[in-house]
């Protein structure tokens, strides 16, 4: 087999590995879950917060 009949994977694999190489690096800068996740480190204005609950209503 050559890598022209692998592409796809090699394609689907390459990008896996950047997707987890550049989320482990930015996970080291996050101290918790729930201020700089779950609530953006509360950089969000309230109307937006408020339209999410909507939207997920």
């Amino acid at each position: 087999m050559t890598l022209c009949n692998n592409l796809p994977l090699v394609s689907v694999a390459d990008f896996l590995l950047l997707t987890l190489v550049v989320g482990l690096y930015y996970s080291r800068k996050v101290n918790t879950l729930r201020e700089e996740y779950a609530v953006g480190n509360k950089h969000f204005a309230t109307e937006k917060r408020g339209e999410t609950l909507l939207a997920t209503a």
